[in-house]
């Protein structure tokens, strides 16, 4: 079980470390249509590690 929760607590952290890359691309851009890429696909990442935290 602790082998399951140190898996768990590293793709979280993975997922977050990569919507803070995501935040970092979306604010650097001056592109709309790319904001609009970024902000869509962290959406996204954000109810993945909303469905991961339920799993737990």
């Amino acid at each position: 079980m602790a082998n399951k929760q140190t898996k768990n607590n590293t793709f979280k952290e993975v997922l977050i470390a990569k919507i803070d890359d995501y935040m970092d691309e979306a604010f650097a851009t001056q592109d709309t249509e790319k904001r609009q890429k970024y902000r869509e696909v962290i959406h996204e990442m954000e109810k993945l590690l909303l469905l991961v935290c339920e799993l737990e």
